[in-house]
């Protein structure tokens, strides 16, 4: 729906696959919020990514649970509403990937190993849906 690609200031609504509701994301800031952030003016959609009005078969955004299987520590997935595909990201480390993050090998010396980065149009934001313990 258009209203998923609008702002309001910096917030823009995300869609998380593990809740099943829609939330306030600033990439800029890496900050969400199940909550109206104050002084954001955008309305959440009503319905799931892909549904549309009348739709009886509550079409929903793929099942994630196969690719949340063995992540590497920290990493979760979730789906990009906006963009109609599933990211990565870390929220320890604030990084945001299309590609699958790869673990890294424990007898590497982080100097010199690879670390799973920022790529594609994903790596301009930070952050996923809101913790559970958040309201």
């Amino acid at each position: 729906p258009a209203n998923v690609r609008a702002m309001a200031g910096n917030w823009t609504a995300a869609w998380s696959t593990k809740f099943e509701r829609w939330y306030y994301e600033d990439r800029d800031r890496g900050i969400s919020s199940w909550e109206r952030p104050p002084g954001c003016t955008l309305a959440l959609p009503s319905m799931p990514p892909g549904a549309t009005a009348g739709d009886t078969t509550k079409s929903r955004p793929p099942d994630l649970s196969q690719k949340r299987a063995n992540l590497p520590g920290g990493w979760e997935v979730e789906w990009d509403a906006t963009h109609n595909r599933h990211y990565y990201f870390n929220r320890t480390t604030q990084e945001r990937s299309w590609n699958r993050p790869q673990a890294i090998p424990a007898a590497s010396s982080s100097a010199t190993s690879p670390v799973a980065g920022r790529t594609g149009a994903a790596a301009a934001g930070r952050g996923g849906a809101p913790d559970a313990a958040r309201p």
